[in-house]
This record gives structure tokens, sequence and C-alpha cells, in this order.
């Protein structure tokens, strides 16, 4: 049985499967700008008492936007920057959260102590 013979079409001259297409880019994204105002965020947070809270919500847009492009190629590059992005631009964010509710709690405490010993 030989291509072109008489039991079947020629396969001579066709293009193979891996000629018919070119290969595929993944498109860009803007995951290192994510990273960076996620990263700046937490850092902010700590040195600057809560007013990281801005860049962690910045980092968070870009990467929740960046990360519908990630979702839709699988294998991208990019899909462990978003992740990190995500992480790091959420931490930002609740732990200057947790950190007002804590002081807020221990001057309700500190408060409610004076007024007893009143």
């Amino acid at each position: 049985m030989q291509p072109g013979g008489a039991d079947g079409p020629s396969l001579v001259g066709q293009p193979s499967p891996m000629m018919m297409s070119p290969p595929m880019n993944p498109p860009k994204t803007n995951a290192n700008v994510a990273l960076g105002f996620s990263i700046g965020g937490l850092v902010l947070t700590f040195l600057a008492g809560g007013l990281g809270i801005v860049l962690s919500i910045v980092g968070l847009v870009f990467a929740y936007k960046e990360r519908k492009v990630v979702q839709s190629m699988p294998g991208h590059s990019d899909r462990q920057k978003i992740t990190a992005s995500l992480w790091l631009g959420w931490a930002g964010i609740i732990l200057p959260l947790i950190a007002f509710i804590g002081m807020v709690v221990a001057l309700m405490l500190v408060a409610n102590s004076h007024a007893m010993g009143t």
C-alpha cells in the first residue's frame, strides 16, 4: 500500500497539519504592572500605616483584568505572576483592616478599663 496508489488519495505535496497554522504566541499581559502595584501596596501597608491599600486595589484591578487573558490560554507564561499579584493585593488590603480592627478593639478595652476603674 503506497500513497497515491489505487487504494487511496495521494498525500504527496499536501501540507502537513503542522504546516497549516503558524505557532500561536500568547498575548501580552500587564502581569508585571499588576505584580509591581501589589508588591508596592503590601510594602506601603507596613511602612505607611495602611496607605498601601490604594496601590493594592490598583494591583488587584490589573490582576483580575489580566487573569481573564491568562485563563483563556492554557500554559500562559504569566499565570504565576497573576496568581502572586492576586495574593499580594488581597494581603495588602486585609492586613491593614485586621490591624485597624485590632486597634479599635484595644482602644475599646482600654476605655472600658478606665471607665470601670473610675
